[in-house]
């Protein structure tokens, strides 16, 4: 019996498909890490061009109609694409900024979320925007969800990436919002 466990010990034959055995698993689980890794990064980094976009094309304009927010709006979720942007939170603000440096909402849209109260108070961060003048303000939240196969979770939770962007208008103190 000593003879036979020794010499089977000292069998090398198999010891590949084991050692697979081993560390398959371990890489497989390394290779979707990665994969939802990058594609977490795209979606984040998708959400921060269709928010900037927003803003721009907003800041971009003199007055802009209901048929120009929509389209704006729409660009957002287009931008998203692959992703399933239909579920993504946006708004679009024009905040005046009073000669006294108070803050107030100008006008406000939003797809999947409230606008904010024409004339509410509205805090914006550090020292931007001249008296007088007007901040647009494009705010987006995404929510990410895993890979999925056939509809169940195979790996990760849901992310929610927000992000904010804030441009000063290009030819004009305040964008005014004409809803006819």
């Amino acid at each position: 019996m000593y003879k036979n466990l020794r010499k089977l010990w000292r069998d090398k034959t198999g010891l590949a498909a084991v050692e697979f055995a081993f560390i398959a698993p371990l890489m497989i689980l390394l290779y979707l890490g990665v994969v939802e890794l990058s594609d977490a990064m795209i979606a984040n980094r998708k959400l921060t061009t269709a928010t900037s976009t927003m803003a721009d094309l907003v800041a971009q304009g003199l007055t802009i109609d209901d048929d120009e927010m929509s389209d704006i709006l729409l660009s957002a979720q287009a931008i998203m694409a692959p992703y399933a942007a239909a579920d993504m939170q946006i708004r679009v603000t024009s905040v005046n900024v009073n000669l006294d440096g108070t803050t107030v909402v100008g006008w406000s849209d939003a797809v999947n979320m409230s606008p904010l109260s024409t004339g509410g108070a509205y805090t914006l961060p550090g020292d931007i925007g001249q008296p007088g003048g007007s901040i647009i303000v494009s705010e987006a939240t995404f929510t990410h969800e895993a890979m999925t196969v056939a509809g169940n979770m195979v790996f990760g939770p849901t992310i929610t990436f927000s992000d904010n962007f804030y441009l000063e208008p290009r030819r004009t103190l305040r964008v005014t919002r004409d809803t006819n």
